[in-house]
């Protein structure tokens, strides 16, 4: 009875040493978990927290922000560690103030030098197009970095809108933003907002900017980078535009207070064009920051006039909308191209860049 007894006691005290170790170890290291993942984590909402109870039911089916969360609903929204996210883009978030002359908002950082960067003017709602151009030919997946892609945006029209994009921004971190509504007739502006953030953030050679609905062969556009016969400044290039005249109606127009001349300067037309950072920060330095002419391509080639550069015409530079996919090999830029057009073309950009290397190795 008395041996039961003390086997007993024995036992009670080894379960309440083990209970009370387990709550210290709870107390101690909990408070620890949530404040370490409160610091380094990126919380994304998931759809129906982007809402507020009065927006669930008022939404109406055929309305943008709809439609806008209907594209968004099937996106693999996922916990992102911040700090594994920046160094995995290679950015950073930079305190320091900067007055800014456009309307930019974002002070994103790059913590290295590219050979080129690519700036993409991009719609809120273009999600989607955004997301191909990253499985794309946006994104370098070589270990030594040599292009980065970055989207510019405005204010989107509706909240449920930036809801999404900011949770888009903290998942990829490379959006930049300004404070101008989003619109065409504001293109020109979103430009000069992401030139200013480049010669401001970024260290780079040159700078191409394309619209969101273009291929681009980045391995072909960078082996003409390359080349030494290439200049290495004052290069302003693409698909030549020459003596057009100007248009007084329609979706180009422009009124006689815009532009009184009816000849416009030679410009690169505006899908894509190739800038070097010596006209980069020319043009920063010149450009009227407030309202420039709404056509943002021919706005860039009244300033390539006004610094006397010539535009230099690129026969693999096709942005005359002709809607077809095609795999010619010698070009680099292909206009409207549509999702699966750009995966198709890339792929194939791939299978040619491996046969080179198999051929040279």
């Amino acid at each position: 009875m008395f041996n039961s007894m003390q086997m007993w006691m024995r036992n009670f005290r080894v379960c309440l040493c083990v209970t009370a170790a387990y709550a210290c170890l709870v107390l101690v290291i909990y408070p620890l978990w949530i404040t370490e993942g409160s610091g380094l984590t990126v919380r994304v909402q998931t759809e129906d927290e982007f809402l507020l109870p009065s927006m669930r039911e008022k939404l109406h089916p055929k309305s943008p922000a709809y439609r806008n969360r209907q594209q968004y609903h099937h996106q693999p929204f996922k916990l992102s560690k911040a700090k594994e996210t920046a160094n995995r883009l290679r950015i950073s978030e930079t305190k320091g103030e900067s007055r800014h002359r456009t309307f930019l908002q974002t002070r994103t950082k790059c913590t290295q030098k590219y050979l080129l960067l690519i700036l993409v003017p991009s719609s809120p709602l273009n999600f989607e197009k955004r997301r191909v151009i990253r499985q794309t030919w946006g994104t370098d997946f070589s270990m030594n970095k040599t292009w980065r892609t970055m989207f510019l945006l405005g204010q989107p029209r509706h909240p449920t809108e930036m809801k999404y994009l900011s949770a888009e921004t903290a998942i990829y971190g490379d959006i930049i933003q300004g404070s101008q509504t989003d619109s065409y007739h504001n293109l020109t502006l979103k430009t000069e907002m992401g030139l200013e953030w480049a010669v401001k953030y970024c260290d780079f050679d040159f700078l191409l900017k394309a619209d969101d609905d273009v291929f681009v062969n980045s391995f072909k556009l960078l082996d003409y980078l390359r080349n030494p016969s290439t200049p290495k400044i004052k290069l302003y290039l693409g698909n030549v535009a020459q003596r057009s005249k100007t248009h007084r109606h329609g979706k180009w127009a422009l009124s006689y207070k815009e532009y009184q001349n009816e000849i416009l300067p030679r410009f690169c037309l505006g899908p894509a064009y190739v800038l070097s950072i010596d006209l980069v920060r020319q043009f920063v330095d010149i450009f009227d920051p407030k309202k420039p002419l709404k056509l943002e391509d021919v706005y860039m080639g009244m300033l390539a006039e006004r610094v006397g550069v010539t535009p230099r015409r690129h026969r693999g530079f096709r942005t005359n909308k002709r809607r077809q996919c095609s795999q010619y090999f010698k070009l680099i830029v292909i206009h409207e191209a549509s999702s699966d057009c750009i995966i198709k073309l890339f792929n194939k950009a791939l299978e040619e860049r491996f046969r080179q290397w198999m051929k040279h190795s």
